[in-house]
């Protein structure tokens, strides 16, 4: 059951059994580090695939969903409450799309990562209250794995902004029809 605004259904993800890959990345629980370098690479989205999603709630295995804990109300409006405060480590500031669904019988988070309109992204490499700045980094997505733009990954992505290369990215509605 879809309560939010993501334009592929959280059924098509996981009943198609879609493992982990350049577009889809699960996690089982609320890891605000992991997740903020992720949605990083979305929204830098190298590849221009036209971003990806995060479906938080799911156990994988080796990139396969394997089972659905699913998230507590708590759970959810914790996400909510810090996903702000996590995105305002974002340069230039970014904000993706939170949808709360429901699949078989428990409630997951989905974050709709679209391309960003303000390429490149740079998100701090270590987040905490009681880190010292570590600097900062991009990120992309490099097959099913999240990783720090190398030298010339990071002339790419600045390339492509300064010289105001267009992306054309394919609409999410798009990788829904594969």
């Amino acid at each position: 059951m879809a309560l939010g605004i993501t334009p592929i259904s959280i059924e098509k993800i996981l009943n198609d059994g879609i493992i982990e890959n350049s577009r889809v990345e699960y996690k089982e629980g609320w890891n605000p580090e992991r997740i903020l370098r992720t949605i990083c690479a979305f929204a830098n989205d190298i590849e221009n695939v036209g971003g990806g999603y995060i479906v938080i709630g799911v156990k994988e295995v080796d990139g396969v969903p394997v089972a659905f804990p699913g998230l507590s109300p708590a759970d959810i409006v914790t996400i909510d409450r810090e996903l702000t405060e996590l995105c305002n480590h974002l340069r230039p500031r970014y904000f993706p799309h939170l949808s709360q669904e429901t699949f078989k019988g428990v409630t997951l988070c989905i974050l709709w990562v679209p391309p960003g309109e303000n390429r490149p992204y740079s998100c701090p490499i270590v987040i905490g209250k009681d880190v010292k700045d570590r600097g900062r980094a991009y990120f992309i997505r490099r097959l099913s794995n999240t990783v720090q733009a190398n030298h010339d990954e990071e002339v790419d992505l600045i390339q492509r902004s300064s010289n105001c290369l267009l992306y054309t990215s394919p609409s999410p509605r798009d990788y829904a029809a594969s």
